[in-house]
């Protein structure tokens, strides 16, 4: 396709004015947040953007500010990777506003961005198909506020939505790398896909991955030139993986020391599979509570299973499916159906297959996140319904009255299920399913709530009205399709109904909390008052640390190193082997003081409460002794002997090469510089001794001598199940110890590389047109 091509591919497109309505939309929902308040941030209080990103955000870009691109967080679990943790995204172009904006004002101006990119891409990718303008507006206004885009936002999923808003413009580009593929395509692919990568969340990178294969497959089937297509669509994902290779092998170096490093377990991989019963959103998204009014009561999450697209939209797709060309379609009713499918999760055997079979499948659960491909190919039927009403009329003359017919059982289904008496609901159908679902253990609320009776009558009241408005939507729909006979302009209604019916759904569930809720002033004025290289166990606001500077034995976050997650687990009596990042703290272990734990942090009524412990450990020391313990089950359980100190023997799974001493003397140890990435060490000892740096053990540690001293070779290794040992030679050493993975150091000269092809590519395509241009003026 050459430039005039591009040109004429949305010749019928105003799209100066279908950015501004979409810009509109989107300002129209956060205006709130972005006008009417200075302090408060699009989401909802608890969820992750509250409780993560805005420290993780806050801390990565402070440290760009200064120069610096940390690649290590010394602030989590006594240490972990920060840079390969893809979630903190810090090589995302469009996370750059970070860098010049407070952090509470740039997360909310990468959610209207990314809300507001999400459904340009969707008008893109829509209006390539040559359908009507007014039926891309439709998709794309539908995409942007629907479920299973829109209720991150809610939940403060950050890089989902920045991740999940690149899809559409990666199905643009296989759809044109299919028919007619040109280098611009290609460029455009490749920058698509870099982006997604960039944007942080793997998961989603992941599916979309698989939802482009699967359509590629169904694509190639009327496929003349299928050897091209392929060779394209895989070298626009390898060049694409080329450049972001700086952030991927990091993060896969990463991942294999973190606690996921060897898959999930079965049972975790198949948490929030989609519930069939939760295909009801596609009607009415709040049937089973909507969090604000009715507690959700359905299974897992409501902003993972809500598959909404408005009931006007999900009708114009049964439409399009029925009613679209064969060549529109494109295997849209395919894909959405092999995508439910996958959503279903451990509900069909197809998950058991991917769970064993295909590589990676097994590292995430989740499954119902396929409900957001499903979601762009579903609002693609849309559009192609709308635009057939725009172009041909009503193809089916009794499709009026089959209408009325669907609103008349819904409005039935809403006066038959409300319950007039508070105790008419515990024989009825609803009871059944309020059953069923506490039957399943899949839900988050108590189950003593589901005996309630009150709430039995409460939830059910809830349903049944929540069956009235999509009643409503279908009688308003099947009136401006009879209007229609009168003239074709009424159909732009349609357009209007639809907006307005997902609309209010975004503007139902949209929140934001005051971004002053997650400082605790009155830590960190103790904190700043109690200087020191120690630890704390916050058990209120763990990851505060990364703002206030203290540094955590804990966290939350999923990258937690494997090690360190099994060494506290087995503190907390889980069994070392079975370890995750999600642990209840119920006891205080002796062995805490090697981490150099100082304060527990609690509350009580809102009230600070502060518990001191004054026998820790520092950051680094001389041990004289130390034994050698290969197996690990072994080396926790001497750990946990009473007679073990970590003051006085060191714990090690290889031997360290040094020679045995009886001799006792003073040696010392001294920090003269550090970082977030490196420690630089004065040591002197009158005998063969082991360095105990109380930091959790990583491979991407490296250890090098500042000058000749008494050996020439140094290695860093596990001691004590989780920290950093450096064994070392009678004399005096300078040492430093710097975290810089093989994966980083790779990856980053392979991106600089790719990046470099990348921009001669596009350099050599733009001088190309501009050649043929300026032959033909």
């Amino acid at each position: 396709m050459n430039l005039h091509e591009n040109k004429s591919l949305f010749a019928n497109y105003n799209l100066p004015v279908a950015m501004i309505i979409l810009m509109a939309a989107t300002l129209a929902i956060f205006s709130n947040a972005l006008f009417l308040t200075d302090n408060h941030i699009i989401s909802q209080a608890g969820t992750d953007t509250y409780s993560h990103f805005v420290y993780w955000r806050d801390f990565g870009f402070s440290q760009l500010k200064q120069g610096h691109l940390p690649l290590w967080n010394p602030h989590l679990f006594s240490g972990m990777p920060y840079f390969s943790a893809l979630h903190s995204a810090l090589l995302y172009p469009l996370n750059w506003i970070y860098l010049f904006l407070p952090v509470t004002k740039a997360i909310n101006m990468s959610i209207v961005m990314h809300v507001f990119l999400i459904g340009f891409f969707m008008y893109l990718w829509t209006g390539s198909r040559g359908l009507h303008p007014a039926a891309s507006l439709t998709a794309a206004l539908t995409v942007m506020f629907s479920g299973a885009n829109f209720m991150h936002v809610f939940a403060g999923h950050l890089i989902d939505i920045c991740t999940m808003a690149w899809a559409p413009l990666i199905f643009l580009t296989i759809d044109r790398l299919m028919s007619r593929p040109s280098p611009a395509w290609h460029l455009l692919g490749i920058f698509a896909v870099s982006m997604q990568i960039l944007a942080g969340h793997p998961q989603y990178v992941y599916y979309t991955a698989i939802t482009a294969m699967l359509y590629t497959g169904c694509c190639l089937i009327h496929q003349d030139r299928r050897v091209a297509a392929i060779l394209s669509i895989a070298g626009v994902y390898a060049a694409g993986i080329g450049l972001t290779s700086v952030q991927l092998m990091s993060g896969i170096e990463a991942t294999r020391e973190a606690v996921r490093s060897t898959g999930v377990s079965y049972a975790f991989a198949s948490m929030f599979a989609y519930p069939p019963e939760n295909l009801i959103s596609l009607i009415t998204p709040f049937f089973f509570g909507d969090i604000k009014t009715i507690p959700y009561w359905g299974r897992a999450y409501l902003w993972e299973m809500t598959f909404y697209i408005g009931l006007t939209g999900f009708l114009l797709s049964i439409y399009g499916a029925i009613a679209g060309g064969k060549k529109t379609r494109r295997y849209s009713v395919i894909m959405v159906a092999c995508l439910v499918i996958l959503a279903l999760g451990k509900n069909t055997p197809v998950f058991d297959i991917l769970y064993h079979f295909l590589p990676g499948f097994s590292m995430f659960r989740g499954a119902s996140k396929f409900i957001f491909p499903a979601t762009l190919f579903l609002a693609m039927l849309s559009a192609i319904g709308m635009d057939s009403l725009m172009r041909n009329g009503i193809a089916y003359k009794k499709l009026i009255f089959i209408l009325i017919f669907i609103g008349s059982i819904l409005l039935a289904a809403a006066f038959i299920m409300a319950p007039p008496f508070e105790d008419s609901c515990s024989s009825n159908v609803f009871s059944k399913l309020f059953s069923f679902i506490s039957s399943t253990n899949e839900s988050y609320l108590p189950s003593e709530l589901y005996r309630d009776g009150d709430f039995l009558y409460n939830a059910c009241s809830f349903a049944s009205a929540k069956l009235l408005f999509p009643a409503a939507v279908i009688f308003a729909l099947a009136l401006i399709l009879a209007l229609t006979k009168f003239s074709r302009h009424y159909l732009y209604f349609i357009v209007i109904l639809a907006f307005v019916e997902i609309f209010s759904f975004a503007w139902h569930v949209k929140t934001d909390f005051d971004v002053k809720d997650t400082a605790t002033p009155d830590l960190s004025h103790f904190l700043k008052n109690h200087p020191g290289d120690y630890r704390v166990l916050n058990l209120i606001k763990p990851n505060s640390a990364l703002v206030t500077g203290d540094k955590d034995i804990w966290g939350y976050d999923p990258g937690v190193p494997l090690r360190y997650a099994q060494f506290m687990g087995f503190t907390q009596g889980y069994d070392h082997e079975k370890a995750s990042n999600y642990i209840k703290f119920h006891k205080i272990h002796p062995l805490f003081s090697m981490l150099r734990l100082r304060f527990i942090i609690t509350s009580d009524k809102g009230q600070l409460k502060i518990h001191e412990f004054t026998d820790y450990m520092s950051r680094c020391q001389l041990i004289e002794k130390w034994e050698v313990v290969t197996e690990k089950k072994a080396l926790l359980q001497k750990m946990d002997a009473a007679s073990f100190d970590p003051g006085k023997t060191v714990l090690l799974e290889t031997a360290p090469g040094l020679a045995d001493s009886v001799a006792t003397g003073q040696g010392t140890c001294r920090i003269i510089d550090q970082s977030t990435d490196h420690l630089t060490l004065d040591v002197s000892t009158p005998h063969d001794a082991i360095i105990l740096i109380t930091d959790s053990y990583s491979r991407g540690w490296q250890v090098a001598a500042l000058h000749i001293g008494a050996q020439e070779d140094y290695k860093i290794m596990p001691a004590n199940f989780t920290l950093m040992a450096v064994p070392v030679k009678a004399g005096g050493h300078r040492l430093r110890l710097e975290y810089a993975p093989w994966g980083y150091r790779i990856g980053k000269w392979v991106s600089i590389f790719a990046l470099s092809i990348y921009m001669m590519a596009i350099i050599f395509y733009l001088q190309k047109r501009f050649r043929k241009v300026k032959i033909k003026s």
